[in-house]
């Protein structure tokens, strides 16, 4: 009996030491839920960006979102790789510079709920080329009303910082109207001036938010910074929070000099 205890103890070591190893290799699930407790406070050091990281069992890595400046990239690479755990690590991400990357934050509940209730508010612009305009090109904008009667604010986020309240403007032909449901509706056609591309050139942003009721009364400036603009602009939204005739949507382009 001793012996026939002692051949199956045998038998047994290298079957654990191969299950102790094959753990040692994949990580457990503590393990894995640990690396990604530490992956998301690193990923908390970033301002004004949106970064997600997905882990895998044998400890590869993925990021994804955005960064306000591609200098931090290699910061991030770095603090990453060397977390204890990670095997390999890859990164997914855009440059989303200030204020872009605060007014994304800001609209995106608003911009889920428009897609997820498939509410039609649709923004695009008039052009048959890719979002690259040039110095010198008009800018009109066609939007499609969401599936309700209401408002329509729409702003174009510079590459310096400033804002342009697009609509409502007093150049705009019945600036301010109620516009019906799923009503197409265009934003520097008819303006006799008009918006035309010109310095700074770079990364910008157009936005639009549609609402049952006026979101504030009359029109804004034309022009201001976005550094005053979005923090109103954050309250009046904060306080319609609950409001399910508001959504919002936006595009981004690049603008650069004439050939």
């Amino acid at each position: 009996m001793k012996s026939l205890l002692k051949a199956v103890a045998l038998l047994a070591l290298p079957i654990l030491a191969g299950y102790l190893a094959w753990l040692g290799l994949s990580g457990s699930p503590q393990d894995t839920a640990t690396l990604e407790q530490r992956l998301n406070q690193e990923l908390q050091g970033y301002h004004c960006a949106e970064l997600v990281a997905n882990v895998g069992a044998d400890g590869a890595v993925r990021v994804v979102g955005h960064l306000p400046r591609m200098e931090d990239l290699p910061r991030l690479r770095q603090s990453i790789e060397a977390l204890p755990g990670v095997k390999v690590a890859e990164f997914e991400l855009a440059v989303r510079i200030w204020p872009h990357c605060e007014t994304l934050a800001l609209l995106k509940p608003w911009r889920e709920r428009n897609l997820d209730g498939r509410h039609g508010l649709t923004i695009k612009p008039d052009t048959g080329h890719p979002l690259l305009f040039t110095e010198g090109e008009r800018i009109v904008i066609r939007l499609q009303q969401a599936d309700f009667d209401g408002y329509l604010y729409v702003d174009y986020y510079t590459a310096d910082g400033n804002v342009i309240h697009l609509y409502p403007n007093r150049r705009e032909p019945d600036s301010g109207r109620q516009i019906r449901a799923g009503e197409n509706f265009t934003v520097g056609e008819r303006s006799p001036e008009g918006w035309e591309i010109g310095p700074p050139f770079g990364q910008e942003l157009i936005s639009a938010i549609a609402v049952a009721t006026p979101l504030y009364p009359g029109e804004r400036a034309e022009f201001e910074p976005a550094a005053a603009y979005l923090p109103q602009l954050r309250q009046l939204l904060e306080a319609r929070r609950d409001d399910p005739a508001l959504v919002a949507d936006f595009l981004f382009l690049e603008t650069a000099p004439a050939p």
